[in-house]
Formats: structure tokens, C-alpha cells, sequence
């Protein structure tokens, strides 16, 4: 897996605020460049220059009223009688004492909720069904506004209809249809704001068949740039706004990591005289740059009928590269008899200053009968 060096720097452009009735702010649509980098580049300054422009508006958030539908609890067509006796003699208890026992019995109650019902008198005696339980919640919560319902009866439903013997087979979520507050966005145009950018990027090399991305957003009140690349780190060494004419100006400077390199060659197997050889094509050749490419593999050949087994033939090969395009023997010779062979190959940069040693991926050559 390659590393993905990334970062994001935004910076605000305007500072404005608006009210009306309820507070407003000043907020744009997001647009965005992206500007590719591919190919060989030794690190040489680049300019890139580009107009953005984003529709500016003020915002401010209303509560409109909703019918939503709300889970309410559990509703059971058969009930079922308590099956245990988990409620002791929580009733004949008095004060805090049967607050304290209601509060460890019922999930979702705590203890100065639980107080508030008792010196009420609720749960004067025990609930004798599911439905006469949630009953009790339900006018307990309306009456004394504790906000119990959905603690009680919703979130801690499934566990409290268990763990109290009200369960039967045929118990449904119950949904009832309430009024609801809903935030919704109100927004008024107030025109379009036009960004000139001017980046500047320093360094930041990049080799044969490598490529990465620089992406400019800018939604008329910030702006940003981000950077995603396998091959360099980036860091933002300046931002400068020229505020007559709209032009801002960033100076960027890249780092080159020494990666673990892509796998830049394709193979195909040849049989000659009856060893298996390769010819290769290695997109990421590159005379001009210290260090070497060496070819890694190994020979596998299909056996057993139906050729349903295969096992590895010979050792490792590996052979260094010294052109893009070349034929190299792997010194193996698979078994005649009409089985299939392939190689698997990776591999390695050895004294490249722009790569780690690490091995690539695995590539294939194509199988062929020897």
C-alpha cells in the first residue's frame, strides 16, 4: 500500500456577519480546481494561475414545525403476566429507599427521577402487564415533564420488557405521529466573489510514470489548497493576498520521500530451447538516475490432472535491468508435457535516491505450455 502524503491548509478570505431576525452569517458554494502533475520533473518552479468564482450568501437557521413519526415503546397483542419476581418488595417500600430500588430496576431511571415518581405516587403497586407498565411511564412523564419516555420505553425497551417478564412473541415497536421542531437553512444570495490565484510550487520531484494531484477550493469567504501525492510532502511556506486587485499568491514547496517504488514493469514468458525467459518492458528505465532495477520472481508450473495443482520450479531469480526493453533468461526450465508455467515478479530500486529497497507489488506474465 503506497503512503498518501496529504495536507489541507484553509485560510479565510472574509470576515463579515448579518443578522436579520434570527443571526445570520455569511457562508458560499464550494468550488474547486484540481491540477495534475505527471511525468519527469526534477523538481523545476512551476506557476499555476487560476480564477475561481463562488456564489456568496447569508444564512440563518429557522425551527419549522414537522409531523414526524416517533417510537414511542413496545406494544404487545398478547400480554403476558410478570414471570419473575424481580421487583421484590420494591412496593412496600417507602422514600428514597423505593426510589433507589425502582431506579436499579427500571434501565433508562435514575435515582432523582425516580425520587420525583415516588413522592408523586406512582408506581404505587406493582404494574401487572407490559401495557400497565408503560402506562405508569407514560403519565408519570407527562405529569411531572422528566423526559422519561423514550429512555424508559424506547432506548431501554427491549431490556426492560425482558428483564421485568412482560415479553411475549408478538411485541412491536409502537410509533405514534408528533409535532417536531426541524432546523432548517434559510439562505439569500448576496451576488459572487472572484479568487485570482497565483501557486508557486518549488521542488517537489517526480519521476518516470509517476503522478500527483493538487486540488485549489474556494467558496468566496476561504480557501485552500491540498495535495495528494504517493511521492512528495508538501508544506505551504506562504500565503499573501494582494486585496486591490483580488490575487492571492501561495509559495509551496515539495519534499520528496524515499517510497517504496510502483511496479512499472510488464513481462511476457517466452519459451527458448525450453527455458523460460521474459521479455520486459520497464516504463520507469531511466538512465539519468542513479541506482539500478532488479527483477525478482519465481517459475510455477501446474501439475495433476486437470492441472488442479501447481508448485514452485527452481529458485528465485533475480536479475538486474539495464535497459527499458530486454529479454532475460530466469536460468529455469519448467517440465515439458503440456503443463501451464507462469511467474509471478516484483521489484526493487537498489541505490536509488528517490526510492526505499522495499519490495513492489506482484505482477504476472501471462502462462504459456512448455
Amino acid at each position: 500500500m503506497k503512503p498518501q502524503f496529504k495536507l489541507t491548509l484553509t485560510v479565510a478570505t472574509l470576515a463579515l456577519s448579518a443578522t436579520s431576525g434570527a443571526q445570520a452569517q455569511i457562508g458560499g458554494d464550494r468550488v474547486q480546481q484540481s491540477f495534475a502533475r505527471a511525468g519527469k520533473d526534477m523538481g523545476a518552479a512551476q506557476v499555476l494561475r487560476q480564477s475561481l468564482t463562488a456564489n456568496i450568501y447569508d444564512s440563518f437557521m429557522t425551527m419549522v414545525p414537522t409531523l414526524e413519526s416517533v417510537p414511542v415503546g413496545l406494544k404487545c397483542k398478547t400480554e403476558t403476566p410478570e414471570g419473575k419476581d424481580v421487583w421484590g418488595n420494591t412496593f412496600s417500600l417507602v422514600g428514597e429507599v423505593k426510589a433507589q430500588a425502582l431506579a436499579q430496576i427500571i434501565d433508562g431511571l435514575n435515582l432523582k427521577n425516580a425520587e420525583k415518581i415516588v413522592v408523586a405516587g406512582y408506581f404505587a403497586k406493582r404494574p401487572k402487564s407490559w401495557k400497565a407498565f408503560s402506562k405508569e411511564i407514560r403519565t408519570a412523564d407527562q405529569a411531572l415533564n422528566l423526559g422519561i419516555t423514550q429512555k424508559v420505553l424506547v432506548k431501554n425497551g427491549d431490556s426492560n420488557i425482558q428483564k421485568l417478564g412482560y415479553y411475549s412473541s408478538d411485541c412491536v415497536t409502537e410509533y405514534e405521529t408528533q409535532t417536531v421542531l426541524e432546523a432548517q437553512e434559510q439562505r439569500n444570495p448576496l451576488g459572487t466573489k472572484t479568487g485570482n490565484f497565483v501557486i508557486q510550487i518549488k521542488d517537489g520531484i517526480l519521476l518516470k510514470g509517476e503522478n500527483e494531484s493538487i486540488t485549489l477550493n474556494y467558496d468566496g469567504i476561504s480557501d485552500s489548497l491540498e495535495f495528494s501525492s504517493n511521492y512528495n510532502q508538501y508544506r505551504i511556506v506562504s500565503r499573501n493576498e494582494n486585496f486591490s486587485n483580488g490575487t492571492i499568491v501561495y509559495q509551496v514547496e515539495g519534499t520528496r520521500q524515499a517510497v517504496t517504488p510502483p511496479n512499472m514493469v510488464s513481462a511476457t514468458l517466452i519459451n527458448v530451447g525450453g527455458e523460460a525467459q521474459l521479455q520486459v518492458n520497464d516504463e520507469s528505465f531511466d538512465p539519468a538516475i542513479a541506482g539500478q532495477t532488479v527483477l525478482i520472481g519465481e517459475v510455477h508450473e501446474h501439475y495433476g490432472l486437470f492441472d488442479a495443482l501447481f508448485h514452485q520450479i527452481g529458485a528465485q531469480f533475480q536479475i538486474p535491468l539495464t535497459a527499458q526493453t530486454q529479454t532475460v533468461s530466469t536460468g529455469i526450465k519448467p517440465q515439458t508435457g503440456g503443463h501451464k508455467t507462469w511467474i509471478t515478479f516484483r521489484i526493487k530500486k537498489v541505490g536509488n535516491p528517490y526510492y526505499n529497497e522495499n519490495l513492489s507489488s506482484d505482477a504476472l506474465a501471462s502462462d504459456i505450455k512448455f
